[in-house]
Parts: structure tokens; sequence; C-alpha cells
């Protein structure tokens, strides 16, 4: 259910929390051990969020899954 609620979050135009829900949603994933897909999320957030020092370690984590 968590994964939905970040995807409905997520389609809101305009949401102060894209970063967070985009965040939280690669770590949904990640819990329910689709590394593959966190890997594609993280990717992507990493372009928008390149200074997020917690993301880009999450990153070299998902990378070695």
């Amino acid at each position: 259910g968590a994964l939905a609620s970040f995807d409905a979050g997520l389609s809101c135009e305009g949401s102060k929390y894209k970063q967070t829900l985009m965040f939280n949603k690669i770590v949904a994933n990640e819990f329910l051990g689709k590394f593959s897909e966190a890997n594609k999320l993280i990717e992507e957030y990493i372009n928008l969020y390149p200074d997020d020092k917690i993301a880009i370690r999450e990153h070299i984590f998902l990378s070695s899954r």
C-alpha cells in the first residue's frame, strides 16, 4: 500500500514533498526486494537531486545488489 500512496502523492502537480516521496518510494522498493526497480528510481532521483549525500550512499548500496 505504501507504493500506491507514494505514487498518488507524486501524481499531484507541484507537490512540495516530491523529493521525500521519491526517496521513500526507492526505500519501499528496496524493502520489498525489488532492487532493480529501486536502482532505476535512485538513478532518476540523483539526476534531479545530485547533492543529496544520503541518496548517493543509497545508490552505491543498490548498485551492489
